[in-house]
């Protein structure tokens, strides 16, 4: 459920400080709801295996990696979703130079912004 949402909205931090509490206490307590003391930092645990961590990416850097790839998807698909796109959102403009303010939804304007 986390790629999901995470490739579809920019989520907000206290959301992404939520998620990583949960990850957090189902590693070291079991089933993410008790509450029980780390054993190590988060940002060591998160580091790549040959730093010494488990390899876990960062939930902020994971949903930004997820809006980059709809991006990329933009830029070089022809599925459906990207013409639709193109015709409502991006009009006559590139992508690049789409501006980000107006009568866009959010999550929109997010994705301009990255």
């Amino acid at each position: 459920m986390k790629v999901y949402w995470s490739s579809i909205f920019l989520l907000p931090s206290e959301v992404i400080k939520e998620c990583e509490r949960m990850m957090r206490r189902f590693m070291w307590g079991g089933n993410g709801n008790s509450f029980k003391q780390s054993l190590v930092k988060w940002s060591k645990v998160c580091l790549p295996w040959q730093g010494g961590g488990l390899g876990i990416k960062p939930m902020k850097a994971w949903n930004q990696a997820l809006l980059l790839k709809q991006i990329w998807n933009l830029l070089t698909d022809h599925s459906l979703w990207v013409q639709w796109c193109k015709l409502k959102l991006i009009r006559k403009h590139s992508f690049w130079k789409t501006p980000s303010t107006g009568p866009l939804s959010w999550s929109w304007r997010q994705i301009l912004l990255l």
